[in-house]
């Protein structure tokens, strides 16, 4: 398959540099120093920790964090983390974040093919990934260890491929005027009147006729309907059985693309659990709802796509529960504190002018621009992704502003139709001015790592005393997770004075680090605590004890 879709690239005639100049750009920012900055931020080394403890224990199916079950999500991301970091022999910044910034570069990839597709031209495909990627919420979240770029990327990839499929079934439905290329190959299949023909059409239609392309190629599953027709019919000047033919391979490219839909969304499920199936479907049905056309969710390709889903998700869960036991994972579920954010009901009626900043200056514009326009089927489809899951997020009663990172895609996409009319610029300006203040706001972070950070400042303290038997007494965990992450070790937490005793056993003395102000309650236990040092950060100390 990549391989294909980089012949592809090389095929494009003079929309190749396009092409490549923008898979270069779009690479360039997103990828340039993300190695700089050190994971200081709260609970951005958590993720990392994880996979760093994987790789230690060789379990790669039961997550753990500080020694202990980590189930706040499934482990598709620490597996991303891990598998390269296990080659090259350590979890670094910079291949804890990879996973989200290639994700990210993914996901403006797709969006620009997205966007050529359903607005006719290359020019609104850059315009709808240069929104996308450019997004203050959509950069930001391509730069950290966390689940949400990589989570709402699936999604995408899965409505993508839903759109693609469903498209297979409606070759009739209403769509922009067709571009140069799409007119003559129509015309050249129901023997019409061509339109006279630029270099890049014949070069682009001689491609079609002398050279088939195999109907699963990535480029092929995103031509239309009289593109891949013409394809099909002009082979060195021969007529083919297309009735036949289109038959076959329309059945086969129907599952294939569903069950690429439905792979992406099993993924999006052990990436952020039942969250990554809710999302995507919830939107199908919306869609097919709309269409009065639910049938097509119970097509033999869409049940095949429901396997598909439900395997993605038993490989990991199954294993998973054979190790731990239903017991265990019920005791260490009911104890973990999933979703605690909650925010007023207005949340994301105001988060949405930061985090989609600097292009949401045009939402009224853009809003305005598509109630007065007679939408077609394309224009509906980003719509209904675009108000459905805005306003499921904001019924859910847990809301973070990264939560409406699946959003943003319809919303770029959405920009690219609204430009078709309006001078680039504008566009190009904007683009410009935010990457730049972007990658200028990490630059100064990038200055104050260490001056950031309590996880790394404790650790250079106990490096000493890394060989002694160490526990932590009721750390806070994210903290903690710093000092193991970057001590390269694990210092078990412990929460409970009769755990503490247990671990203790027979020893005649151990190491605690702690907050200074739980030594009482050691004290109160009938506990003997000599301090070795006292650490301290803020407004915060830490003692470093030996427990005798």
């Amino acid at each position: 398959m990549i391989k294909l879709f980089l012949k592809e690239i090389f095929l494009m005639g003079l929309n190749r540099g396009l092409l490549i100049t923008f898979l270069g750009g779009s690479l360039f920012i997103l990828f340039f120093n993300l190695w700089g900055r050190t994971l200081v931020m709260m609970k951005h080394n958590r993720y990392a920790e994880v996979a760093k403890e994987m790789i230690q224990s060789g379990d790669w199916v039961v997550p753990r964090f500080n020694g202990e079950i980590y189930l706040h999500k499934p482990p598709f991301l620490f597996w991303l983390i891990a598998l390269p970091s296990n080659i090259f022999g350590s979890v670094t910044p910079f291949l804890a974040r990879l996973p989200s910034a290639f994700f990210a570069w993914i996901g403006g990839i797709v969006v620009y093919l997205w966007g050529r597709k359903i607005w006719g031209g290359e020019r609104y495909g850059l315009i709808s990934a240069g929104v996308l990627i450019s997004s203050h919420l959509y950069f930001w979240q391509g730069r950290i260890a966390r689940t949400d770029m990589v989570f709402s990327v699936l999604v995408l990839l899965s409505l993508y491929f839903f759109y693609l499929r469903y498209h297979e079934d409606t070759p009739d439905s209403p769509s922009p005027p067709p571009s140069p290329v799409k007119r003559l190959c129509r015309n050249s299949v129901h023997g019409s009147r061509a339109s006279p023909r630029t270099d890049y059409d014949m070069l682009k239609i001689n491609h079609l006729a002398v050279r088939p392309e195999p109907f699963d190629s990535p480029f092929v599953l995103s031509l239309s309907k009289d593109e891949r027709f013409a394809q099909d019919r002009h082979v060195e000047g021969r007529m083919t059985n297309y009735d036949t033919v289109s038959k076959g391979r329309g059945r086969h490219r129907n599952y294939l693309l569903t069950g690429l839909s439905f792979l992406s969304m099993g993924l999006a499920g052990i990436t952020k659990g039942p969250v990554g199936l809710l999302l995507p479907l919830s939107v199908m049905t919306l869609f097919l709802l709309v269409k009065r056309e639910l049938r097509l969710l119970i097509r033999r390709d869409f049940l095949s796509g429901y396997f598909v889903m439900t395997f993605v998700l038993g490989a990991w869960l199954v294993p998973f529960l054979s190790h731990v036991g239903w017991d265990q994972a019920l005791e260490v579920w009911q104890e973990t504190k999933i979703l605690t954010r909650q925010e007023p009901f207005y949340f994301y009626g105001y988060r949405i002018w930061i985090d989609f900043a600097p292009w949401s200056l045009f939402l009224p514009s853009l809003f305005i621009y598509y109630w007065r326009k007679e939408r077609n089927q394309d224009e509906k489809f980003l719509i209904l992704w675009f108000f459905g899951l805005f306003f499921f997020l904001t019924l859910f009663p847990f809301r973070a502003s990264k939560y409406l990172l699946p959003v943003f895609p319809a919303l770029a996409l959405l920009m690219g139709g609204f430009w078709k009319n309006r001078s680039t610029t504008l566009f190009w300006v904007l683009f410009l001015c935010a990457i730049t203040v972007w990658h200028g706001y990490e630059f100064k972070l990038v200055q104050g790592n260490e001056n950031r950070s309590r996880g790394i400042l404790i650790e250079k303290e106990l490096r000493p005393f890394r060989r002694d038997i160490f526990f932590a007494y009721r750390m806070d965990i994210d903290i903690l997770g710093k000092i193991n992450f970057y001590g390269d070790t694990v210092i078990p937490q412990v929460n409970r004075i009769k755990d503490l005793k247990r671990e203790i056993g027979g020893e005649k003395e151990i190491l605690i680090i702690t907050p200074q102000r739980v030594i009482e309650d050691l004290i109160q236990e009938g506990f003997h605590i000599t301090p070795v040092k006292i650490i301290e950060h803020k407004d915060t100390s830490f003692i470093l004890g030996k427990i005798q």
